[in-house]
């Protein structure tokens, strides 16, 4: 959200976000010009559709998903994703990567030059820089019916993409129990997360949990023994960030950004491969010692990504764009 008092001024178009996808869309795309003519460039924080402009645009990418797993979205948002991801190659003064990963992508498969790339990694909000009383972890984990530090938890929309099967695979095998909060809504392709939960016959261990919130997440993320992430690909990677920085161990996939971003503040494995994620999950349930300095190790590391940091660089490139 942003400030209270900004010092620049933000407007909003009315309406629920689809509609207004559907309104620009039939409107042509017409041009930013229409709705803030003083403006000296556009910045377009999530390129979801083509957005025209006579001034410099600058694109923040997080992604190329829409072209490398087009397949994990439904028809339209996908033709729509691809359509703004190639309107940002052709029509961007400057390229913000979130991540050196999305660099390397934005050149490679939008054939974008690399002097029109500045690569800037997000911040984590300060809401995960805290220390939460033991009162308010125990109260929340017992409303989900887990104990302190007796689970471990995926965070993120329930898709195929973010590997969740790996997850309940490994809860699966035996003879050591894992018990699994997955958090997040359901998204493409969550049924068959489902089925896969029933056919392991581990409905005991494993819950998905639907959307929370803001403060229950925060909370369930402290509270756990590790947050896993075995995601195919992140173009930036919040969620184990964030874990980090609340001091929680966290294990992702080798994926994308996620060593780039993670660092050794984090155990990285093969995305798919559930016997390793069983192993590493297992040893942190056993092995205190370790647990404790990988978790040490992390919130090192999360504490080096800041949102001021990421304004100063992303008002350099605005800097450099207007000058030109």
């Amino acid at each position: 959200m942003p400030p209270a008092d900004p010092p620049i001024p933000i407007r909003r178009l009315p309406g629920p976000r689809r509609a207004l996808h559907l309104a620009w869309y039939l409107a042509r795309y017409p041009k930013i010009e229409r709705f803030s003519p003083d403006a000296d460039l556009v910045h377009v924080l999530s390129p979801t559709f083509p957005v025209p402009s006579r001034k410099p645009i600058v694109y923040t990418l997080h992604d190329l998903q829409h072209l490398d797993d087009a397949g994990a979205f439904r028809r339209r948002e996908s033709r729509l994703g691809i359509a703004a991801l190639k309107d940002a190659a052709k029509r961007a003064a400057m390229i913000v990567a979130v991540s050196g990963a999305v660099a390397d992508a934005a050149e490679d498969r939008l054939g974008i030059e690399r002097a029109r790339i500045t690569v800037v990694h997000h911040g984590i909000s300060d809401r995960f820089r805290v220390t939460l009383p033991e009162s308010t972890l125990a109260e929340v984990c017992s409303r989900f019916g887990v104990e302190r530090g007796g689970y471990f938890v995926c965070v993120g929309k329930v898709e195929l993409r973010k590997n969740v099967t790996t997850l309940v695979r490994a809860a699966a095998l035996k003879p050591h129990t894992i018990r699994l909060l997955v958090v997040g809504p359901r998204g493409f392709g969550a049924e068959e997360v489902g089925a896969e939960i029933e056919q392991r016959g581990v409905g005991a261990d494993v819950t998905l949990t639907g959307h929370v919130s803001d403060n229950d997440l925060i909370a369930l993320i402290a509270g756990a023994r590790a947050l896993v992430h075995p995601s195919g690909f992140e173009g930036f990677g919040f969620t184990p960030l964030e874990a980090m920085a609340l001091g929680t161990p966290a294990i992702a996939s080798r994926a994308g950004s996620l060593p780039e971003v993670l660092g050794n503040g984090a155990l990285l494995l093969d995305g798919i491969d559930a016997e390793a994620w069983s192993t590493a999950m297992i040893r942190l349930q056993q092995d205190h010692a370790f647990a404790d300095s990988l978790a040490e190790r992390g919130r090192r590391h999360a504490a080096m990504f800041t949102w001021e940091r990421a304004a100063r660089e992303t008002a350099a490139v605005h800097e450099l764009v207007t000058m030109d």
